[in-house]
């Protein structure tokens, strides 16, 4: 007879099938965090909140490709966008591909890599998180050299530049910024490895 508080060991047949549905159950928790949708969060402990870099990603993703006219000579179009976070620097970085057209000076669309880095602000009025002074960091070119080359870098820096300055990288939502009826700031941005933090009060 068992004593109280003791259990059956399992029979072979029951231990296999047991450990094959604890294996099925364990799978299923790892698929479902897997395919756990990206979110921004707040901290009520350390009164911050927190963007992860794949709903960054997401969002810049679906408002490319980005096309510009530069001095009404050069169509340019801004496609696959990467986002980078440096957070030693404190910097977000943007890598696209770039295709410039010219009807009278190129025989065909000519391809490129754009990469460029920015600061971050807060608009207020908007409650976007943008970038902040974006430059150019490297510009490339494919199939050129030359002087030829350095002028489409030109014209790709100059673009991204004017394109993104004060591009709204993350919006709140009104709910995002409210807590059992308090309204909260954002302040201090700093940037993470796997996303942005925002300090809000």
């Amino acid at each position: 007879m068992l004593q109280s508080g003791m259990h059956a060991p399992l029979p072979d047949l029951g231990r296999r099938r047991w450990l094959h549905r604890s294996a099925q159950v364990a799978l299923a928790t790892c698929t479902l965090a897997a395919l756990a949708p990206a979110r921004a969060g707040y901290n009520i402990w350390l009164g911050e909140y927190t963007i992860e870099r794949q709903l960054l990603q997401q969002g810049l993703a679906e408002r490319f490709p980005l096309r510009l006219r530069y001095m009404e000579l050069f169509r340019v179009t801004l496609s696959n966008p990467r986002l980078g976070l440096d957070a030693k620097a404190n910097r977000t970085q943007v890598t696209s591909d770039v295709q410039i057209e010219n009807d009278l000076l190129l025989a065909r669309p000519v391809q490129g890599l754009l990469a460029l880095s920015s600061g971050l602000k807060y608009d207020a009025p908007a409650r976007a998180l943008r970038l902040h002074e974006p430059r150019a960091d490297q510009v490339e070119i494919k199939g050129m050299s030359g002087e030829a080359a350095r002028q489409l870098q030109a014209v790709s820096a100059a673009v991204a530049a004017q394109v993104l300055a004060d591009y709204a990288l993350y919006t709140f939502k009104p709910e995002e910024l409210t807590f059992n009826g308090q309204v909260f700031q954002p302040g201090e941005i700093t940037v993470l490895e796997d996303g942005i933090k925002v300090k809000v009060d």
